[in-house]
């Protein structure tokens, strides 16, 4: 990648206050004006980036996972594992969030090894697009659903993570993935899954879960799931380690 025009970055960084449309078509030619517009974004998401980092500082000050109590439901969130697993992790994750594709890049495969593969845990998916800032996210969101209709919610799911600076179009993850994409097509015009994921993100945030990735890990107690531990930000996969084989050599917890 050539390295950014200086000029056009500083452009970049000041008009990000002032409306596109101010600026007179023939001041700035169309290359620069396009590159302006891609500085900005990059912009945009370096803050974004800074206030995650944020997040994740903080987490790590406060000594990384919390004990919390408290009872959720899954309910129709997406589930990988056996449903016997006594451990249950839960992420509220948002396909734009640069630290959910740290984590499903560098830990959540690691994971799937070593404990959900081996039936010692149930990971479950609770997607929380912050579309506030993450334009594309409720759409990626709906766009693994629709996938999900087909078998393939996970592989849509890893599949938008690996390519999450490259969402759209949405048709080309699922010809990728061989699904039928005229069903596919019609299930992401039709927006089905729109309210239900608006739903279970207004209800995360309502229970005081208002970053992604935020973790909770608990037990299962048939339908529902007892959390007893809170994860705010992306952390290591030894954090996950060491916890869940703190909870799985203690059986009296896990009752």
């Amino acid at each position: 990648m050539n390295p950014p025009n200086p000029s056009a970055l500083l452009l970049a960084a000041s008009l990000l206050s002032i409306p596109t449309w101010t600026i007179a078509a023939d001041r700035v030619d169309a290359p620069l004006r396009d590159e302006v517009r891609a500085l900005r974004d990059e912009v945009r998401t370096l803050q974004q980036d800074m206030r995650d980092l944020k997040q994740a500082l903080a987490a790590r000050r406060a000594g990384g996972w919390e004990k919390v109590d408290a009872v959720v439901g899954p309910e129709d969130s997406p589930q990988l594992g056996a449903q016997d697993a006594r451990l249950v992790l839960i992420e509220f994750s948002d396909y734009q969030c640069p630290y959910c594709v740290r984590h499903y890049t560098e830990t959540f495969k690691q994971l799937e090894r070593d404990y959900i593969a081996a039936g010692k845990l149930r990971y479950v998916v609770a997607e929380m697009p912050i579309a506030q800032i993450h334009p594309l996210a409720s759409k990626a969101a709906e766009a693994a659903r629709c996938a999900r209709e087909q078998g393939k919610f996970w592989e849509m799911h890893g599949r938008l993570f690996s390519n999450a600076r490259q969402l759209e179009p949405w048709s080309a993850h699922a010809e990728a993935l061989g699904l039928d994409t005229g069903a596919f097509q019609s299930c992401l015009d039709s927006g089905r899954h729109l309210d239900e994921i608006t739903r279970n993100a207004a209800a995360a945030q309502q229970s005081g879960i208002s970053s992604t990735p935020t973790f909770l890990l608990g037990i299962a107690t048939g339908d529902t799931v007892r959390v007893i531990r809170r994860l705010r930000g992306a952390a290591p996969y030894a954090a996950f380690k060491a916890e869940i084989d703190a909870l799985l050599a203690e059986p009296v917890a896990l009752k």
